[in-house]
């Protein structure tokens, strides 16, 4: 009897206790980028941008004829833990292209959940 017990106790903490699926946020941001003139400093921003928590994908790509390009990064967004908890910010790739001396030419985004 005390086997049975016992052997329910574990199931129904094996049930109770089950790690939950997280739901990650994950959003792809496009960034305009106009009259181009130096690819390094394109790179310069990706290397920034990848270095922040949470990026998970970072590249450019360049219309070196039209000195136009276009920045695109991924960034997964963890669920918060707690009413304080501010998570990991998303890089503020306007201002990064902007201290850089190039000019922004706006920006779009496309989020998706994603169950881990």
């Amino acid at each position: 009897m005390k086997k049975i017990v016992f052997a329910l106790f574990m199931a129904a903490g094996y049930l109770g206790f089950a790690q939950q699926q997280k739901e990650i946020t994950r959003t792809h941001y496009y960034y305009s980028v106009i009259n181009v003139e130096n690819e390094q400093l394109l790179q310069q921003i990706v290397d920034e941008i990848s270095a922040y928590k949470g990026v998970v994908e970072c590249k450019y790509r360049i219309k070196p004829e039209k000195k136009m390009a276009e920045i695109t990064f991924t960034f997964d967004e963890q669920p918060r833990k707690g009413e304080g908890d501010k998570g990991n910010p998303a890089p503020n790739a306007k201002n990064l292209i902007l201290a850089k001396g190039l000019q922004y030419n706006g920006f779009t985004f496309q989020t998706e959940k994603i169950t881990n």
